[in-house]
């Protein structure tokens, strides 16, 4: 399949006329691309979790994640289905995040082939951490990536007044973690 790929984007084929000649997602079609690229050069690719806004209320997460990676997480603890991880995304407004103490949880259940993903429905004024992992056996979750903390916008122009004396205080005497900044807590 990768072949023929190659051949049509040698040939100065557009990803759409690939789609459409293959009978391949177009999306489909770009990650044999990038596989095959990134193994052509031999570069190591990062295995990474990126959350971004799309809108004030739609987040879009995109991950990478290396087969040997999840093959490695799967021998350390044997997962219920291994063709389906967990996008979870937890509400960290305010609090030292330890993966357990979220004000609330969000799980989407994605394929292990799936790249990216789009939320809907975030509230505003909080924030937000992203991980990407899958069930156990018994049932407790398995974090493999964790994205970096992402901040809705506020609710109206002026709610941002009601943090600034604690930016100050942080700015001036930074020995004490404030509570406006999430902190995840990776060493869980």
């Amino acid at each position: 399949m990768i072949e023929e790929i190659v051949k049509l984007r040698n040939r100065n084929f557009s990803w759409d006329q690939i789609e459409s000649k293959l009978s391949i997602p177009k999306q489909q079609v770009k990650q044999k691309w990038r596989r095959f690229m990134t193994e052509k050069k031999g570069l190591e690719v990062k295995n990474e979790l990126h959350a971004i806004f799309l809108s004030k209320e739609r987040l879009y997460c995109r991950w990478h994640l290396q087969p040997r990676l999840l093959e490695a997480a799967f021998y350390c603890e044997k997962p219920l289905n291994p063709e389906v991880l967990d996008l979870r995304i937890f509400d960290v407004t305010d609090i030292y995040f330890n993966g357990a103490n979220a004000h609330s949880v969000t799980c989407i259940k994605v394929t292990k082939e799936d790249c990216s993903w789009v939320i809907k429905g975030l509230k505003r004024n909080r924030s937000y951490i992203c991980e990407l992992g899958y069930l156990t056996e018994h049932y407790t979750f398995w974090p493999i990536l964790q994205s970096h903390p992402v901040h809705t916008s506020y609710q109206r122009n002026t709610d941002y007044i009601f943090k600034l004396r604690a930016a100050e205080e942080f700015y001036h005497y930074p020995f004490d973690a404030p509570n406006w900044i999430e902190h995840p807590d990776c060493l869980r």
